[in-house]
């Protein structure tokens, strides 16, 4: 095992520290300065998230927020069921660790039914609240919050089909996972699971048959599972491969990674190799004051980026310049592992050059590149642009 220890600089900026109109003003205005150049799809779900200290969070965004969507025409005046929409997020004080989580995160927007059923999905600057799951006839409902028309989509399309198979799902979508919310198995795009129930120690899927699957977030049979190793449950602990190659960004000291490390060597019959550092540094991004909000968090979001980004870059570099790792054997894998499951995922905000480079270096070792096993359906095809609604309205 080999290790790089690639140092990141890390700034704080410190927390406002009253509650005022005029964060309320300027909250806004950073909203509207992004929908000036972005679609509220890409608001919501990549570009910006804000991650509030303590006092912060006492200010009340519900109805400027929402007041402004009405305004701007993403949602129509008098519509009273929208009861949770942050296009810029505000949360529990916490270490902001990626910005960009959003376009993987359930809690950007978080839409709650009489069914019990949460769940969003943002297309083209609409909003659509999931009304019910039909499992027996592999159907889900949903309603338009702009123009508060209902659609149905049919699972069982070949569009949909086709739609599904470009997802991408990151594991820490595991742990937003919602009741009502559907996932699938690359292997077999046809074997999709409703969540049926969560706890903090268990997540229950159930198939349209009714026959049911338990995950264990925050396990390694659960980060093995995101990362294509196994379809479900125990086979993941069956997982074989010839050569391995784990990049690390987190901390190889906790339970969590010693754990996964621990597994990989066991199921690695031949190499396994590890990139990492022995202790990532985190950025703690809050607010300065009202009036510098919108210069400071646009600043700290472009370092944010910019310094993980340059991180993983390297530790690709690293990886490329290691002869020893290209072999002739039978095929592997490559797995790119990217945080501790307690962190936001960051291996994916690297270039499209490198990712090409990376995926040329497996190429040429017969690794395969298995990006991820498990992919959240609603929540992602339409935000990111990947299917289109006329396809799937019946």
């Amino acid at each position: 095992m080999s290790e790089h220890d690639l140092k990141i600089e890390t700034t704080k900026i410190k927390g406002i520290k009253n509650r005022s109109a005029i964060a309320i003003e300027k909250y806004l205005e950073l909203l509207q300065e992004s929908l000036a150049t972005r679609s509220l799809l890409e608001t919501v779900s990549t570009h910006i998230r804000l991650s509030a200290p303590d006092n912060y969070k006492q200010v009340s965004l519900d109805n400027p927020v929402k007041a402004f969507l009405q305004k701007s025409g993403y949602i129509e005046p008098g519509f009273v069921s929208l009861q949770v929409c942050y296009p810029l997020e505000v949360s529990e004080p916490t270490n902001i660790q990626n910005f960009n989580a959003g376009r993987y995160s359930s809690t950007v927007i978080e839409l709650k039914t009489d069914l019990n059923i949460s769940g969003s999905v943002a297309a083209k600057g609409d909003l659509l609240k999931v009304l019910r799951v039909e499992k027996q006839a592999s159907q889900i409902q949903f309603v338009s919050l702009k123009s508060n028309h209902k659609f149905v989509f049919d699972l069982t399309s070949p569009t949909f089909q086709k739609a599904v198979i470009k997802a991408v799902f990151y594991y820490e979508a595991i742990l937003h996972l919602s009741v009502g919310d559907i996932v699938f198995q690359t292997q077999n795009p046809h074997s999709l699971k409703q969540v049926a129930s969560i706890s903090d120690d268990e997540i229950r899927f159930m198939d349209k048959e009714g026959h049911t699957t338990t995950l264990k977030p925050k396990t390694a049979e659960a980060r093995m599972l995101s990362l294509g190793y196994a379809a479900s449950g125990e086979a993941a602990l069956c997982y074989q491969s010839k050569s391995t190659i784990v990049i690390i960004d987190g901390d190889e000291k906790s339970d969590q990674v010693k754990s996964f490390i621990k597994h990989m060597k066991k199921n690695t019959s031949c190499r396994l190799y590890v990139y990492g550092v022995e202790k990532t540094l985190r950025k703690s991004v809050q607010v300065v004051c009202p009036t510098d909000m919108i210069k400071c968090i646009k600043t700290a979001i472009e370092d944010s980026k910019k310094s993980h980004q340059g991180y993983v870059e390297a530790l690709i570099d690293e990886l490329l310049r290691n002869d020893d790792a290209a072999q002739d054997e039978d095929t592997g894998y490559m797995s790119l592992y990217s945080s501790p499951p307690s962190s936001k995922a960051h291996a994916f905000w690297i270039s499209d050059g490198h990712y090409e480079r990376l995926k040329s270096f497996c190429d040429k070792s017969g690794l395969m590149m298995n990006r991820l096993a498990h992919h959240l359906v609603f929540r992602d095809l339409l935000r990111r642009d990947l299917i289109k609604l006329n396809d799937l309205l019946m």
